[in-house]
């Protein structure tokens, strides 16, 4: 992405970053947003995913579909959490049983730009 393509980008909605090295932070319309667009591209920080990016994948789509309906209907809790407790089932038998049949990822962190 050239600088000229983020500059529109930033102008459009004020609220984007690129993990593109090549862009500089001077694509960054003000110093709040130039020193995340230079932490963000920093091959020495320490750069992390929520928690649910390590879940097994249909316990993630679970959550994740969880979340989106109690944003639409915050009455709907109680109902998001059985469904999504419900799909920790499977997962964690598996797990307590040995098998590797689902994968957790070891870590949501890792370094680099």
């Amino acid at each position: 992405m050239d600088t000229g393509t983020q500059r529109r980008w930033n102008a459009e909605d004020a609220a984007g970053f690129s993990a593109d090295g090549g862009v500089p932070a001077s694509a960054y319309g003000d110093s709040t947003s130039r020193s995340l667009a230079r932490i963000l591209v920093d091959p020495a920080t320490e750069h992390c995913w929520d928690a649910s990016d390590a879940l097994p994948p249909f316990l993630r789509d679970a959550f994740t579909d969880a979340v989106l309906r109690c944003l639409a209907d915050p009455g709907s809790l109680d109902e998001e959490l059985r469904t999504v407790q419900a799909a920790t089932g499977p997962a964690m038998r598996q797990a307590r049983g040995g098998q590797d049949t689902v994968a957790f990822l070891p870590s949501v962190c890792a370094r680099g730009g």
